[in-house]
């Protein structure tokens, strides 16, 4: 996390050296593996100031352990990420004057969430912000938790709570929500999201997108109302709610449960209230409903043409929709030409690639039904590899797009995996790209070559498959009944072209 958070930081900072870590954990063999990773990626040891202690019950001040007394100095920072062991007991005991809790009350002894969130808070900077993976249980429990909540609320700390897939983390498969919070703020109100739905799978667990992280960026920074996704919800509404933040209270993200129509199934129709669901689309194409269906009655009517795709295709909305959006990327390789490859040199990839969304963003404005986050995702998809190629370019010249390197695979041998060399690729530029660039002829001549050999081999299995039992029991058919033996069908060849007659043969070609 404090990687992850000092790489964000960095793209707008301009350099990485200029972030100080500070961290303080309980486990001993945690605190020496942060220490060794943090080093291990490129941090300045000055960088570094990490402690082994009980954050509970040691404050987390900046001090000399060799001489706390004197060199106590109170720690404050710009940003402040979290995620602290959910539910964990702790002694709440004799903590009333800490500074820590004092102006919002203490965590129950067997939760501390709420101790670990007050914590981080206190040591945020007036315009820091902080962020903090915590248990659903947080937003609605009452008893000293409600107590706490409440003042955070009053005291307008909560800037947004974003409801998390399950089993996103790690050693726990249950849901979990990030909450934002500010020292000071100009917003009185709380986002809040559900983004529950937005992940795909990776093995057991389910994986955060590119297009889920920004999209809840954008929301949270736009403090967006999003139908079953986000809502801005005001002080006065969370007052009402007795200060519960339970997301289900404000945000709907319910599927809308399956229905069939048995008048529709049994007498034919198309149905009003499907068409409805549907009105985007009518929206963004307005003449192409009256063109495809004619209403029967209020409730039901019928479809015009015989085949709708070849409809919808050819109507002039959907071509109108077709040109607005080619000419909203006109001239779009030209620019991603003119920043990509006339400035490779200089160009900044931690920061381009937002940069990049940012202008598809605002091509995308005017054209309805496509969903800006997907072509986001498939930037981002792209743009891993080509940020590599870029750095690869900036830091060994241009040369290294001439280079090629072993292509070494893993292969199993005498029961062994060893590592072998399995012919050679681009080092920047795949072979791929070049063959299509400098040898389309002779690309094209190779790809119909292999096009024909996997039609052979398709014709190959199909002699196989025609021959009957008793000639897959002779002796050009290997033991197994799978393959031709080449030796053997030449002889039989050789054999049966020698007893063949002459009017046999003519027979045998005019049918041909």
């Amino acid at each position: 996390m404090l990687i992850n958070i000092g790489k964000s930081a960095a793209r707008y900072m301009g350099c990485a050296n200029n972030i100080k870590y500070y961290a303080q954990e309980l486990k001993e063999n945690t605190y020496n593996l942060t220490r060794m990773n943090l080093v291990m990626r490129g941090i300045l040891p000055d960088n570094i100031v990490t402690r082994n202690g009980d954050t509970l019950e040691e404050d987390w001040p900046y001090f000399d352990d060799n001489d706390p007394v004197h060199t106590y100095e109170p720690l404050y920072v710009d940003a402040v990420v979290s995620n602290p062991p959910y539910s964990q007991p702790w002694n709440p005991k004799d903590k009333e004057a800490d500074p820590r809790y004092a102006r919002f009350g203490l965590a129950p002894r067997g939760k501390a969430d709420y101790a670990f969130l007050l914590h981080d808070l206190y040591h945020l900077k007036p315009d820091g912000i902080m962020t903090i993976v915590l248990p659903h249980g947080v937003l609605f429990r009452g008893g000293e938790e409600g107590t706490i909540r409440k003042n955070l609320i009053e005291q307008n700390h909560i800037d947004a709570i974003i409801g998390l897939p399950a089993n996103i983390f790690f050693g726990t498969g249950i849901p979990t929500i990030i909450m934002v919070l500010r020292q000071k703020r100009a917003n009185t109100d709380v986002v809040i999201i559900d983004a529950s739905k937005g992940f795909e799978k990776a093995g057991k667990n389910n994986v955060l997108r590119a297009c889920d992280i920004k999209k809840i960026v954008d929301t949270v920074t736009a403090r967006a109302t999003i139908e079953q996704y986000s809502r801005a919800v005001t002080r006065d509404e969370i007052r009402a709610n007795d200060y519960n933040l339970n997301i289900p209270r404000y945000v709907d993200s319910s599927e809308k449960a399956e229905s069939w129509d048995i008048y529709a199934s049994m007498f034919g129709g198309v149905p009003e209230s499907e068409l409805a669901e549907l009105s985007e689309y009518w929206e963004a194409f307005p003449n192409l409903k009256d063109a495809l269906f004619t209403p029967e009655n209020e409730a039901y009517c019928r479809l015009n043409v015989s085949d709708i795709k070849e409809a919808v295709a050819s109507h002039k909305d959907v071509a109108a929709f077709m040109g607005n959006y080619h000419a909203a990327f006109d001239g779009f390789e030209e620019h991603l030409n003119e920043r990509l490859i006339g400035g490779m040199a200089d160009v900044n990839t931690a920061q381009e690639e937002a940069a990049l969304s940012k202008e598809i963003f605002s091509r995308l404005a005017g054209i309805p039904i496509v969903d800006k986050y997907s072509a986001y995702q498939l930037l981002d998809d792209d743009w891993k590899k080509i940020a590599v190629d870029l750095e690869i370019i900036q830091t060994e010249g241009f040369e290294a797009t001439k280079q090629v390197d072993p292509n070494m695979v893993v292969k199993k041998k005498d029961g062994r995996e060893q590592e072998v060399q399995e012919g050679w690729i681009g080092h920047v530029l795949p072979f791929t790209l070049v063959q299509k660039t400098l040898l389309p002829n002779e690309l094209a001549k190779l790809e119909a070559k292999e096009t024909r050999i996997s039609e052979i081999s398709g014709e190959y299995g199909e002699l196989l498959d025609e021959l009957s039992e008793e000639d897959k029991e002779k002796d050009f058919i290997n033991d197994d009944k799978d393959a031709f033996v080449a030796a053997e069908v030449k002889k039989t060849l050789k054999a049966r072209a020698k007893n063949r007659r002459p009017w046999q043969s003519l027979k045998r070609s005019t049918r041909s």
